[in-house]
Parts: structure tokens; sequence; C-alpha cells
């Protein structure tokens, strides 16, 4: 009755935050199952997409990465800007002040 009476216009998102912060203390067991489910993925896409990424980089001929490699690159591949918008110009620069690089003139 209270989403209904008083929630019922907004979006989930909105919704579930509100109730765990205004009714924890009356409902707390109730909040509880909330957060619980709310935290279950409701589909498996997203894993599903992952594992693709990783067989596209982790190769017959690239079978060696270290776990850290293959983390990082699965990280910029999935989350990174698209190539498109990356600006390799500031990447270069960030990259070549890291440490004196042999062949590199500043």
């Amino acid at each position: 009755m209270i989403v209904i009476n008083n929630l019922s216009s907004k979006d989930i998102d909105v919704v579930l935050p509100l109730l765990i912060q205004d009714y924890n203390d009356i409902f707390p067991n109730i909040i509880k199952l909330i957060q619980l489910i709310y935290c279950i993925p409701f589909s498996s896409v997203e894993c599903e997409r992952g594992f693709s990424r990783q067989n596209q980089i982790k190769t017959k001929n690239r079978n060696l990465l270290t776990t850290d490699t293959l983390d990082m690159l699965m990280r910029v591949s999935l989350e990174g800007a698209e190539s498109s918008k990356f600006d390799y110009n500031r990447a270069y620069i960030i990259w070549s002040n890291q440490k004196r690089r042999i062949g590199i003139k500043k």
C-alpha cells in the first residue's frame, strides 16, 4: 500500500532507494529482501558479453596473456571509450611521460 499510495508514479530506480531509506526501521526484513533481489541480475547478457569478449581477446595465438593483462584488456574493451572518440595524442603523451623510453626524443 505504501508504494501504491506514495510512489506509484515513480520509476523503480527511484522507488527502491526511497523504500530502503525511509522504511528500513519499519520493515527491516522486507527491505533486506528487496536489497537482495535488487542485486540479482535480470539476465545473463553482461556475463555472456564478457565471455564473448574474452574469447576475442585471448585467442590461440595470444594464450599466454597474464590474468592482469587480460583483465585490463577486457576492461578497456568493455568499458572504454569508442575508438573514434579516443584521444590517441593525449594517451601517447601520458604514456611517454611515465618513464624514459629509448628512442623517444623529448
